[in-house]
């Protein structure tokens, strides 16, 4: 049991290790508002970019693939705190 919890903590580290690269390169521009770990439409984890607007110049900032995964783009607005 101990051995297939480990094979599962080192795959979440890694997805969040290729998470965490891309969002301190996007994250420095104004039209990214985040970076987050989600399934993708093939059923893998994968990292989606949220963008404020949709902006071609952005656009080709962002990779296709970080590390393996799969990397999607949606234009979401700003976001703002709830109150």
């Amino acid at each position: 049991m101990k051995k297939r919890l480990h094979n599962v903590l080192g795959h979440d580290r890694t997805i969040q290790a290729a998470k965490r690269e891309l969002s301190r390169s996007l994250l420095q521009n104004e039209s990214v508002s985040g970076v987050g770990i989600v399934d993708t439409d093939g059923g893998r984890e994968g990292i989606k970019v949220y963008l404020r607007e949709d902006n071609p110049q952005v656009r080709s900032l962002v990779p296709a693939r970080v590390n393996g995964y799969l990397v999607v783009i949606e234009t979401v607005g700003p976001i703002g705190t709830r109150t």
